[in-house]
């Protein structure tokens, strides 16, 4: 039962860990597009849409690269605490 509890607590740290991640992507990617929007002085009077469009472009591309290296840290960390789990003989559903 101790290494299903230790099972568990992994998968739980995971999740919160890609939380947190995600959530600090989340902060740079508005941080990015409040920067930029700020230094251009984008208004829909003066235009820079061009470059109000490229720094949006890369911190979007940002964001997703971050959400996605967030879910492959979380299932790699899921895949070893199974493989753990499994290694003690237990054959339950993970």
């Amino acid at each position: 039962m101790a290494a299903r509890d230790n099972f568990n607590r992994s998968v739980a740290s995971a999740e919160a860990t890609k939380a947190t991640s995600l959530q600090a992507a989340q902060a740079a990617f508005a941080s990015s597009i409040t920067a930029a929007t700020c230094d251009i002085g984008y208004t829909t009077q003066s235009g820079s849409y061009s470059a109000l469009a490229a720094v949006v472009a890369s911190a979007n591309a940002t964001k997703t690269a971050s959400r996605l290296a967030a879910e492959q840290a979380k299932q790699s960390s899921i895949q070893v605490a199974s493989d753990t789990l499994r290694s003690t003989g237990d054959s339950a559903p993970a």
